[in-house]
């Protein structure tokens, strides 16, 4: 696999950009919440990439109708280019870093969550004496 070019990056980001001006925003989100632990029923959808690893097909039904990249084309694009992209780009970087930096916050809130869960049940199951 070649590495991408900083044109090639930015032409790309900005064609998915035209057609959806918040897919960025769209894809951090959708990012932060395939990783997050314990999700219910996440929806898992399919990415075709060519042979750069870019992404050109997707089965959700945005892409299928509209035919344009969705946003879960768009953070496979940044998690697959990612350190190109850091490369070019100090903002991107930053982008990246910060976005690291909430998942490891939602990562630790559900991690207190649980333990606060298992806590809890701990009490009502254990006999008094």
């Amino acid at each position: 696999m070649g590495g991408l070019t900083k044109r090639e990056i930015a032409e790309w980001l900005r064609a998915a950009k035209k057609e959806d001006p918040k897919v960025l925003e769209k894809a951090r989100e959708w990012l932060r919440a395939i990783v997050s632990p314990n999700r219910t029923s996440p929806l898992r959808y399919s990415i075709e990439f060519d042979e750069r690893d870019i992404p050109i097909a997707c089965t959700c039904p945005q892409f299928r109708f509209r035919k344009k990249p969705c946003k879960h084309m768009v953070a496979a694009f940044l998690l697959n280019h990612r350190k190109e992209i850091s490369k070019h780009s100090r903002r991107w970087r930053e982008w990246f870093e910060e976005m690291d930096k909430e998942i490891e916050r939602e990562i630790e809130r559900k991690r207190k969550e649980q333990e606060q869960r298992r806590k809890e049940l701990e009490e009502i199951l254990s006999p008094e004496f």
